[in-house]
């Protein structure tokens, strides 16, 4: 069974293949603002695949492969001559006056397909490509104007932009010719460089150059990043965006010679280091000129980096039911709940099920590290909650143990029996240990890993080689023990700044570390008084596939499986990974494999099908986000970050405004903001409010609960979740208060409602918005549906994830 054969991703895409318009993926947005890559200075508009447009198909398979994989994934369509596809891009009223003016001309696009875009009142307006024209992809060629052709892609319906709207077509009309005027205006008109370039940092922004990358032949194997970085700063300096410069690189590339594999990745990074390093400049610029603001304290600080979010496929399977079916009565983390459960259980069924990878085999045993703020993170709820699913047996009552401090601890645990031959008799020393499970559980992993640093200490070691299941023992007189065939799984907890400040580089760069899965945890709401729940019932299915998985020896994948896997294992084995973080997710095929094994086994079947893959990889993306989270691409402070914290410590509590006097005023409002959104982004300091004006203080946020709001009164609506007050018109009547807020709720025709009107609407409506545990979404009771408040409803469930809402 194909489980992805009713997204309308996959089904849209085929008809795009079908129809020869060459398709590929790209990364989606996961939350508005947000793109599912989780990399820095992304623009959402991507390409998934290692060679972008280049990889643009119309073969089905293929295209059904990539969004089996990523069913999320947006869709791009090759332009130019690739698909006969040229696009013409109008936004807003820029480029509406832009075609009035072409009309007064005498000049009318002709019918044709047309597709609403992701920007507001954004247009795109599908014509056949005009073979020989030689038009690539430009942007702000006129006011509103931009076009994609030859080496260009475009975002096609039903993709998401990364601002939430949805892509979709406006009509269902065939593609018209492009007509020859257009193409003339197109090719005689230059990208007019910004305002900004011109004339806000003259002393930056002068560049001349007659050649640039939309005008370049190529370049020569050897002399590709040198040139791209001398044409990329001629747009940069112009003021084009980040994205528009990306789709340049892009057809560049494919004029070059020897164009390789790696070639687009290298392209992309150099480009987002001269990004980065161009606006440093135009910062310091503004040091030079700007004027210091009396109004520091109300400058809007850079929105800090968000704890990321697993896709719901991740909930599938028995084990995704029993959390679903716990969620609305525990504050513990749903993903720290699926972890712990696959743990024990991986634990529990011993050294039996396996897959052979070469000739290692993998078992069952995970190693964890929940990593979320203390109190905050709900650790001890995550792990009862999880050992009160599984059966009350041997496993339970012999095979459960904390506090790793040595590698001898852990073998004497699981040893083996010792024997000696006295004078021909056999006897036996020790009995050792015959049930070589071993599930071990560590509230603060700070205290094995301070353990590791000691001179002599062989914990890592013998950790290491338990997840790789070989035999444990140590070369010393004094511990002459062993432990053969040992399972030994292991859930430990830690705080993100405990973590990034107390493990030892050497841990990271020898493997250590990587056989983590590491997963941000958090506590999702507050529940003073949660419902009773039979645990015992629940986790009856656990019992019944524990007995399932003890008889089942080596697993392997179904065939429509293996093809996803290899796909899946290029790029998790091809991925460029860099610092800390680099080295804590090298472990990525692994982990996914074991995870594979353990979601069919907990389903009671032996062979690993597409849906446990899926599932199995989605969990791996989210530990790979959450320890992108944690290290980050640069797991060191910046310079100015670094004097920023010092600042904060040697004055607790201080202002902004105290912050720009201390640093001599040498820094912008911009660079003070970045610094401190980097600080807090790394709980190195936190603010409180205060009126206007913030208290600055080093250390991580302290835990405080949300009040509950309180019950609105006759003339008086709030919204949820302590964003601010609406109040109406003074000395209203209720009735009036109501009918004002829904006037302002009511958006005009062809806006969307913002969050707060939003809210807003549904009170005053006397609606409620309820978690719906079954079906994993919000809905709004109580109140006549509008198209307007469904329309808001579907745009903004990431912002109702970050109330606390009763679940219901």
């Amino acid at each position: 069974m194909n489980i992805v054969s009713h997204s309308p991703l996959l089904s849209q895409a085929l008809a795009y293949a079908k129809r020869t318009w060459k398709v590929f993926p790209l990364y989606e947005p996961i939350a508005i603002g947000v793109c599912s890559c989780g990399k820095h200075l992304c623009e959402d508009k991507h390409p998934r695949t290692t060679h972008g447009f280049k990889d643009a198909t119309t073969d089905a398979s293929t295209t059904t492969q990539w969004w089996t994989k990523w069913q999320n994934a947006n869709i791009a369509i090759a332009t130019g001559s690739a698909s006969n596809v040229f696009v013409l891009d109008v936004d807003g009223e820029e480029g509406k006056q832009t075609l009035a003016q072409w009309a007064r001309e005498g000049l009318t696009l002709p019918p044709t397909l047309m597709a609403s875009s992701g920007r507001i009142d954004g247009v795109h307006y599908y014509l056949t490509y005009p073979q020989g024209s030689g038009l690539s992809s430009k942007s702000k060629v006129y006011p509103g104007i931009d076009y994609r052709g030859e080496g260009g892609y475009i975002v096609a319906p039903p993709s998401v932009h990364i601002n939430g709207k949805q892509y979709a077509w406006k009509n269902e009309n065939a593609l018209a010719e492009c007509p020859q005027w257009l193409v003339d205006k197109l090719k005689t008109q230059k990208p007019k460089p910004s305002s900004l370039a011109v004339n806000a940092k003259p002393n930056i922004m002068r560049v001349a150059s007659s050649e640039d990358l939309d005008t370049h032949a190529g370049a020569k194997a050897g002399q590709r990043n040198e040139l791209l970085c001398r044409l990329a700063g001629i747009h940069l300096a112009r003021g084009e965006s980040l994205e528009t410069i990306k789709e340049k690189v892009s057809a560049w590339l494919t004029r070059s010679e020897a164009y390789g594999a790696c070639d687009y990745d290298k392209a992309m990074r150099s480009l987002n280091s001269l990004w980065e390093k161009h606006n440093m400049k135009l910062q310091i610029a503004e040091v030079r000129i700007e004027e210091v603001s009396d109004d520091c304290e109300e400058e809007p600080l850079p929105e800090p980096k968000r704890m990321p979010t697993p896709s719901l496929i991740v909930y599938e399977g028995v084990i995704g039911k029993m959390v679903r079916t716990l969620e609305p009565e525990t504050e513990a983390d749903s993903i720290a709940i699926l972890l712990s459960v696959f743990c024990a259980f991986g634990n529990a069924i011993g050294r039996t099920a396996h897959c052979k990878v070469g000739a290692t085999l993998h078992y069952c045993n995970l190693f964890v590290l929940g990593v979320g703020k203390t109190a905050q993170a709900r650790k001890g709820l995550a792990n009862d909650t999880a050992m009160a699913l599984m059966p009350k047996d041997e496993w339970k009552s012999k095979c459960l143990a904390t506090g790793l401090s040595s590698g001898e601890g852990v073998i004497w645990a699981i040893r083996d029996a010792q024997q000696k031959l006295d004078e021909g008799v056999l006897q036996t020393l020790d009995a050792g240990v015959s049930d070589k499970r071993l599930f071990v559980r560590e509230e603060e992993f700070s205290k094995p890993l301070a353990c590791m640093k000691r001179e002599g200490n062989t914990l890592a070691d013998i950790l290491k080689n338990a997840w790789d299941g070989k035999i444990l023992r140590t070369l010393t007189r004094s511990s002459p023990c062993q432990a053969s065939e040992p399972h030994l799984s292991i859930f430990a907890w830690t705080t993100p700044e405990t973590l990034r400040r107390t493990l030892p580089v050497a841990l990271a760069e020898d493997g250590f570390i990587n056989r983590f899965l590491i997963a941000c945890v958090r506590r999702t709401k507050l529940i003073p008084s949660p419902k009773a729940i039979d645990y015992e019932a629940l986790g009856k299915p656990i019992v019944d596939a524990i007995a399932f998985a003890k008889s089942v020896g080596e697993m392997k994948r179904a065939p429509e499986a293996e093809t996803l896997w290899e796909t899946m294992y290029r790029e998790m084995e091809t991925e460029e990974r860099n610092g800390i973080y680099g080295l804590a997710t090298l472990r990525a095929s692994a982990q996914t494999l074991r995870l594979a094994m353990l979601y069919a086994l907990t389903a009671r079947e032996k062979i690993i099908g597409v849906k446990h893959l899926q599932s199995a990889y989605a969990l791996w993306k989210y530990c790979e986000a959450s320890a992108r989270y944690i290290f980050g691409e640069t797991p060191t402070l910046s310079p100015l970050a670094s004097k920023v914290l010092g600042v904060i410590k040697s004055k607790e509590g201080i202002s902004r405004t105290g912050i720009h006097e201390a640093l001599n005023r040498n820094y912008s409002a911009t660079l003070r903001n970045q610094a401190l959104a980097e600080l807090m982004e790394q709980e190195q300091a936190y603010c409180v409010s205060q009126g206007k004006s913030e208290r600055w203080y080093a250390g991580s946020t302290p835990y405080s609960p949300t009040p509950p709001e309180p019950e609105p009164t006759p003339g008086e609506y709030r919204e949820y979740g302590s964003r601010g007050v609406v109040e109406p018109t003074p000395g209203a009547t209720p009735a009036e208060a109501k009918a004002e807020t829904e006037a302002k709720a009511t958006p005009a025709e062809g806006e969307g409602m913002a969050f707060t009107d939003f809210l807003v609407a549904v009170k005053a409506q006397g609606g409620r918005i309820a978690y719906d545990a079954k079906a994993l979404r919000y809905e709004v009771q109580g109140m006549a549906m509008t198209p307007a408040i469904e329309q808001a409803l579907e745009t903004h469930k990431d912002d109702l994830w970050e109330l606390e809402f009763t679940k219901a």
